[in-house]
């Protein structure tokens, strides 16, 4: 009685007691947060030797300023991330927002906030089939004090999943996904989504909010996997 009054949390992913406020111990927490050397665009690896911009957003800047990631693609956060989006398991969104959370007040202290948090958007009728915007529930899961307006983007079109797309093809499959119902000018824009691949959805948003004047876009997903976008 007195071990599960002082650790109330169980770990989501040993299932042990956790040792945290969380449903994460600091054992697994540390596997899945564990420091990479990224590019402070893209938020892919970087070698030790390397810092600042990879040559691939050096050579093809994306619209995006920074990514900001809680994890990469690990077994293990994949399996958080696959039970939130496709299970209905709340508690392991949360787990992926705190972690996220975390990593953005350090990534935020020495530089202003965004003003506005705008989750991806999903299509009405893929909304609909999964009863939720796993995006929206991490961006209020992140317990910021900014403004999310979930209704500033807009998905128009009725798009195949981009997982099993090409490159080529996940660009093409993205062009008049999106509309921006509000004005975006001047705005420094956070857009939250669930896991990063090949950047190609973000990207066509990013340039979408830029080419309407936005101010600068920021990028925070839970996941990012190490996969670089072919051009």
């Amino acid at each position: 009685m007195i071990k599960s009054w002082l650790f109330p949390y169980q770990c989501l992913l040993c299932k042990c007691r956790s040792d945290q406020k969380r449903d994460l111990c600091s054992y697994c927490e540390k596997q899945l947060t564990e420091y990479k050397n990224r590019c402070a665009q893209c938020g892919l690896w970087l070698e030790e030797t390397e810092s600042g911009i990879c040559g691939h957003c050096l050579k093809f800047p994306p619209a995006f300023e920074r990514v900001i990631v809680a994890s990469d693609y690990l077994p293990q956060s994949a399996y958080l991330l696959h039970q939130f989006k496709f299970h209905h398991r709340f508690a392991e969104g949360k787990v992926l927002a705190a972690l996220l959370a975390q990593t953005l007040k350090k990534t935020y202290q020495d530089s202003a906030w965004p003003d506005v948090i705008v989750p991806v958007p999903l299509h009405y009728k893929r909304l609909f089939s999964r009863g939720y915007n796993q995006a929206l529930l991490l961006a209020k899961n992140l317990n910021l004090p900014i403004k999310i307006d979930y209704r500033l983007l807009r998905r128009v079109r009725h798009t195949p999943r981009q997982a099993l797309l090409s490159g080529k093809r996940r660009r093409r499959n993205l062009k008049g996904a999106f509309k921006i119902v509000k004005p975006v000018a001047g705005l420094h824009i956070a857009l939250v989504d669930d896991v990063i691949t090949t950047g190609s959805t973000l990207q066509a948003i990013a340039l979408q909010l830029k080419n309407a004047d936005a101010g600068q876009v920021d990028v925070w997903a839970a996941l990012r996997t190490q996969i670089h976008p072919k051009h």
